[in-house]
């Protein structure tokens, strides 16, 4: 019954995870609001000394143990970590604590809630991956991040390298693809780009299971003044009632069933070679206002974490999408929050559900 987001070479795994009746991400307890808020007045330092541990064993592929069924959950294992090798703590700590330093407040808070980030060197473990604990899971109330050793290894630390990555994963067809549409950033740091892979993954823990949109005010439907953001039957409103809780994962990639997306639209002309068709299908994807970018397509919880993942960079950097077969200059899809556009609406609604400022 926990909840994890898996970024894997070959996609994102994504598991359910039920909460309390009543429960809400904004409403925690005083001393930790206290705590969450001291942390979030600190340096990155401080917050790679209180966070960053070496995560010496877990269960990642299997939900620490608990595997695909909720009545697997007394087999679960809680994290066994250290303090990081004094040895293979550089560049780990540098890049955290920068990517600290570097995120605006509406992210340093939201890292603040987070009880660990791992250093994770399991050879098998996915590209990133977020879990929070069930109450019938260890402690029943921690939420951790893992970034694997691979993330350098592989350089798949910088903003630019992460969104390649995530592009060339949803479409395997365009790699060779000498033209094939591009993201830049005007600050393309290792901090930035870990600043995005701890976003995504933290949406995806406050998404946790469809609880986001179970609160009206953040249905993108009667936030947005531009219509109807998403499809009737992948509003956010609705995925509770058509993907039940027992559907605990989801690969990378893989949409929800209903009707035809975008994605799926610009994957089939990638297969069919048809290379200015698909780039045509991007561009429309990221000039519209609509999505953060290509994977928000897939599926309502992508597109949740996302729009959080760009709440995350805003201020920070500017990140463009560009179609290189024609002579498109590029669009900024970190402009679209700041204009009267659909993503910024759901931007608006995801602050008012998570109930702090943005």
């Amino acid at each position: 019954m926990q909840r994890v987001a898996l970024w894997v070479a070959s996609g994102l795994l994504l598991a359910s995870c039920t909460v309390p009746s009543g429960y809400h991400p904004g409403l925690i307890e005083y001393g930790r609001v206290a705590s969450m808020r001291a942390c979030a007045a600190g340096t990155g330092a401080e917050f790679v000394e209180a966070k960053l541990r070496w995560l010496n064993e877990f269960d990642v592929a299997n939900n620490g143990g608990s595997g695909n069924s909720p009545g697997g959950d007394e087999n679960y294992r809680a994290p066994r970590f250290s303090n990081l090798p004094a040895v293979t703590a550089h560049p780990y700590k540098t890049d955290v604590a920068a990517a600290f330093d570097t995120s605006n407040s509406f992210f340093k808070q939201e890292l603040c809630s987070l009880d660990y980030v791992f250093i994770d060197p399991q050879f098998n473990s996915p590209l990133a991956w977020g879990f929070w604990e069930a109450p019938r899971q260890g402690s029943g109330r921690l939420k951790f991040v893992g970034l694997p050793t691979r993330l350098w290894s592989e350089s798949r630390v910088r903003l630019s390298q992460v969104e390649d990555l995530r592009l060339t994963e949803l479409l395997p067809g365009s790699r060779g693809w000498g033209t094939r549409p591009r993201y830049t950033a005007s600050v393309d740091t290792p901090a930035v780009g870990l600043i995005s892979t701890l976003a995504h993954e933290l949406g995806h823990i406050r998404w946790q299971n469809g609880d986001a949109v179970g609160d009206p005010s953040c249905d993108p439907r009667s936030a947005s003044r531009r219509g109807d953001p998403l499809r009737r039957e992948r509003s956010w409103a609705d995925v509770r009632e058509k993907h039940p809780i027992n559907e605990r994962f989801r690969f990378f990639g893989q949409e929800f069933p209903e009707g035809t997306e975008p994605n799926g639209e610009a994957r089939k002309h990638v297969d069919l070679g048809n290379k200015p068709a698909a780039a045509a299908m991007l561009q429309r994807i990221h000039h519209s206002g609509r999505w953060a970018s290509l994977l928000a397509t897939v599926a309502p919880d992508e597109d949740f974490a996302e729009t959080y993942k760009m709440m995350a960079l805003r201020g920070v950097t500017n990140l463009m999408f560009h179609r290189r077969d024609t002579s498109d200059r590029g669009v900024s899809i970190s402009q679209h929050l700041e204009d009267d556009t659909t993503l910024r609406a759901k931007a608006v609604c995801v602050g008012r559900y998570l109930m702090v400022p943005w």
